[in-house]
């Protein structure tokens, strides 16, 4: 019988991951609304990415030619504790977060934020303003 409990409780977690997994990759901060100003100490933290190493750009809402990096080569998913904190949710959905902050010399306006892995766009955030 415990034999057949550690089975079940074994199958059930696996499913359980893999569910999570099966979410699509989203921004969790910055949220929509959100505002920053020069000098704060900020998070952009997400959900559910594939494994490896990205990029974050920041781009202004009216798309000019280019973006700012914010961090580059850093892990797009934690998988422990050592990688860092983040938080997975209620849902506890694999997670990363990368703090940052925010430069003297940015222009005022609404951005958004871009994770990239390997050169493609995983996901971007909802709109955000830094003032």
């Amino acid at each position: 019988m415990v034999c057949l409990f550690s089975i079940l409780s074994t199958t059930v977690f696996l499913a359980t991951l893999t569910v999570a997994d099966q979410s699509d990759p989203y921004f969790s901060s910055p949220a929509s609304g959100a505002s920053w100003k020069s000098g704060d100490h900020v998070f952009y933290e997400w959900r559910n990415a594939p494994r490896g190493q990205g990029d974050i750009y920041l781009y202004p809402v009216d798309w000019p030619s280019y973006g700012i990096s914010v961090a580059t080569n850093i892990k797009s998913r934690f998988v422990s504790r050592r990688d860092g904190y983040c938080d997975g949710g209620v849902n506890k959905e694999p997670c990363a977060r990368y703090s940052w902050v925010v430069p003297a010399d940015i222009e005022s306006g609404s951005y958004f934020a871009v994770l990239n892995q390997k050169g493609d766009e995983i996901i971007h955030s909802d709109e955000f303003l830094i003032n």
